[in-house]
């Protein structure tokens, strides 16, 4: 049976090991707010892209079709010229760019074909990454809308247990709560750990002899290395 001073303590333990805890994934939660913010922004951003890139493409449709308009526009005004040309040398010469212009049209009529394949294969990706960042920002609101619940539970628990705390501190001599509030407060680890086998469950370092005398009479000791109360469960009371 372990001594009245690790019964008065170990409510309070109780406690504070869950404020841990709490206060600990409290701390976690707000950058994972952030990381899923982050991923809805991605999606949002990968929509605009795959726009951006169907406009990219009917860009290059409306540039070939401009080229095509200025070359056929081009080619009447050579046309007209035909009633003033005298000799046939500049008659030749005017077929031949006549002829230019054409190829160059033609070209761009098969450049034409192939950016509207283009532009239909942007519009599915398109319609693709649309559909799926809509349903990653609608998933991403989820987990924010329940983060933002945890939260306030976890607001809720801490008032609840801060009051706990106060209750479970008056039944406990004030010195001997001086002394574990300081352990508490100096780190990570429990004040209050169970000896086994000689051996202090914070620190995991063997006691002396005379720490484990205290300890089996019931007494507060410490922990030589760690500083931590230690107690054991057989102790002779």
């Amino acid at each position: 049976m372990a001594a009245t001073w690790v019964e008065s303590l170990r409510p309070l333990q109780k406690i504070d090991m869950r404020i841990r805890g709490l206060n600990c994934k409290k701390r976690i939660v707000p950058g994972e707010i952030a990381k899923l913010n982050a991923e809805g922004m991605a999606s949002k951003q990968s929509v605009l892209d795959a726009k951006a890139a169907i406009q990219n493409v009917e860009r290059k449709i409306h540039q070939n079709e401009n080229r095509m308009s200025g070359l056929e526009d081009e080619i009447r005004r050579l046309q007209q010229k035909t009633p003033m040309i005298k000799k046939n040398t500049e008659y030749q010469a005017m077929l031949v760019e006549i002829e230019k212009r054409k190829r160059a049209i033609g070209e761009c009529e098969s450049d034409i074909l192939q950016l509207l394949d283009a532009v239909e294969a942007a519009k599915v990706a398109y319609r693709k990454c649309y559909k799926e960042a809509e349903n990653k920002i609608a998933s991403v609101k989820t987990q924010i809308a329940e983060y933002k619940l945890l939260l306030s539970d976890i607001d809720q628990e801490l008032a609840e247990l801060a009051e706990k705390r106060i209750d479970a501190g008056r039944k406990i001599d004030q010195v001997l709560l001086a002394r574990y509030n300081a352990l508490l407060n100096a780190n990570d680890g429990e004040p209050l750990t169970q000896v086994l086998d000689g051996t202090c469950s914070n620190c995991n370092l063997k006691l002396t002899p005379q720490t484990m005398m205290i300890v089996r009479k019931g007494g507060e000791a410490v922990c030589d290395n760690c500083g931590h109360f230690v107690y054991s469960e057989e102790a002779q009371l």
